[in-house]
Parts: C-alpha cells; structure tokens; sequence
C-alpha cells in the first residue's frame, strides 16, 4: 500500500503497531487440524482446503465463525454448522461441537 502510494509510511507503521497491539495468538496447524479441514472440504464440496481450515479451527476452538463469502456460509450452515455465520446475519445461536 505505501508503494502504490495508497497510505503514508508512517500509516503503514502505525497499522502494523495497532495489530501487534491486538495480542493475537498464533495457533500452530496440527495433523488433526489438517484431517478436519479436508472432510470440511469434501463435506462443502470445495477443491481448496483453505476455508475449510478456517471452519476447522472455529469448530477446534468452539468459537463462531463470521464470513463474507455468503455461499460459503449457507453451505457450512446447511451442512449443520449453525455457528457459521455471514457478516449480513445475527450472531450464531448454537455453539460448534
């Protein structure tokens, strides 16, 4: 972004303290991350596994799960995850798990 001129380096340094302040915590992939993310692909009938391991992790960590891929949603939704859920939707109503 600062080398498409978009924003300031001195904005691009501020972003990058405001997320480090976010104290986000990296959780290592696992094996049984892996497993889970591909029967989420097959299940959604995705070629990619990589929104399925977002869904994977959401289940993991018994958390809810907000996309802005609509379909994505609906299909997670129909396929029993009720605690997936579109940006444009209420909070989830049911735990994952």
């Amino acid at each position: 972004m600062t080398k498409a001129k978009v924003i300031s380096p001195q904005d691009a340094l501020d972003g990058l303290h405001a997320l480090f302040a976010l104290n986000i915590r990296e959780i290592p992939p696992t094996l049984e991350l892996h497993r889970e993310a591909l029967q989420w692909a097959h299940q959604l009938g995705q070629g990619a596994a990589y929104d399925a391991a977002y869904l994977a992790l959401a289940e993991q960590l018994q958390a809810p799960f907000w996309t802005a891929d609509r379909r994505l949603a609906n299909a997670a939704q129909q396929a029993g995850a009720a605690w997936v859920c579109w940006i444009g939707e209420d909070y989830p109503k049911a735990p994952p798990g």
